[in-house]
């Protein structure tokens, strides 16, 4: 949702089915407002901001879907303190479109290790994805789940649009060739096919890349389908491989060292509460 605007009725809806939101929220109000405009042409921020405040009275769980692209490049500290003090969950997105060069999806990427050195090397406590779920898979050595690296593209996930065309996922549905018109009563069948285009693709990929020899393999599955069609796939591995070395190496020894401060933090307070106990 783009937050902007909530009836009785959505917010009783919302309650009645325990329905979580993504709100589209880009950054502080200075960068948000730039692309999020209202149409009168006005920024979307502080409607966006009172709207959350409502939605988390009524217990309607959010999060923040952030479009990260050269407005957050600035000061990545800055997008961190402000993610951190909203204190709600974060999906970091990139900003993709037809023809994104290597140095996009190097940019992207640059952000996300950026970002997660601030979380870190910080006290502070919220999920960020897609990067919580890459260190889950690398503890757990085990394939990783998040829908752009599942190699299951169209398999769990469904996109209908405004115009009744239906694609794997939100982000092809602008794109022609990925998005296919529902025809009444065949639901089901435009389904089928497009998990047939999807798996065509990705097996396609797999084979431009020789992801049989990549060592990441089991936590990118040949990588999302919605910037690789649309692009060029070796851009795309190139930035991906880049970013998996680092989760795989300064990211962990970095999370073994907030996990040895925080078990230290713990062990003070079990320390203090025995003293505490012993006294009385």
């Amino acid at each position: 949702s783009n937050g902007f605007q909530y009836s009785s009725a959505w917010l009783n809806l919302f309650q009645k089915f325990h329905i979580a939101l993504g709100i589209s929220c880009d950054g502080p109000e200075q960068i948000h407002n730039q692309c999020r405009k209202t149409s009168f042409g006005a920024g979307s921020y502080k409607q966006i901001e009172e709207n959350i405040t409502v939605l988390q009275k009524l217990n309607i769980p959010v999060s923040l879907l952030c479009v990260i692209d050269s407005r957050q490049e600035q000061d990545v500290q800055v997008f961190f303190r402000w993610a951190a003090d909203k204190k709600l969950p974060v999906k970091l997105n990139p900003l993709f479109y037809d023809n994104m060069s290597a140095e996009d999806f190097r940019k992207y990427f640059d952000f996300l290790r950026e970002f997660l050195i601030c979380y870190l090397q910080s006290e502070e406590d919220f999920p960020v994805e897609p990067v919580s779920g890459m260190f889950q898979a690398i503890l757990a050595n085990a394939p990783y789940s998040e829908c752009s690296f599942s190699g299951n593209c169209g398999k769990h996930i469904l996109c209908i649009d405004y115009n009744g065309c239906m694609s794997s996922c939100g982000r092809l549905s602008d794109f022609p060739g990925h998005a296919i018109p529902v025809v009444p009563g065949k639901a089901v069948e435009t389904a089928g096919l497009l998990q047939t285009q999807m798996a065509k693709a990705s097996s396609e990929r797999m084979e431009l890349l020789h992801c049989e020899k990549c060592r990441y393999f089991k936590f990118c599955h040949a990588g999302c389908s919605a910037y690789l069609n649309l692009n060029n796939a070796v851009h795309y591995c190139a930035a991906i491989r880049n970013f998996w070395d680092f989760m795989n190496g300064e990211a962990l020894l970095l999370l073994k060292r907030r996990l040895l401060r925080e078990r230290e933090f713990l062990q003070n307070q079990l320390d203090d509460f025995r003293s505490m106990a012993g006294r009385g």
